[in-house]
């Protein structure tokens, strides 16, 4: 793969927020055939990225739905936030 074939494919990469929490969607173009997931690197405390260079690393488990939108084209990832507190509300 080139530098500019890397380039155009990237998506989301290192995503460090304390937004990616529990009850969140987050959307991710996938631009590669064959494209899979990776998750890992997960933090007990941290701010918005880890503007000191570190954060507190810990062993965890998480659950994870994969779904394809295949019509949905978008250059970065979408994330939504207190998404579990919206449908309950949206639910009533």
């Amino acid at each position: 793969m080139t530098h500019d074939e890397l380039h155009a494919a990237k998506t989301d990469g290192h995503m460090d927020t304390y937004s990616v929490r529990d009850g969140c969607i987050l959307i991710c173009p996938v631009k590669v055939p064959g494209a899979g997931v990776y998750m890992g690197d997960m933090h007990a405390q941290q701010g918005n990225g880890e503007i000191a260079g570190h954060a507190t690393d810990v062993s965890g488990e998480t659950e994870l739905t994969v779904e394809v939108i295949k019509w949905l084209t978008q250059d970065g990832p979408v994330l939504l936030q207190n998404w579990t507190t919206c449908r309950q509300w949206r639910d009533r």
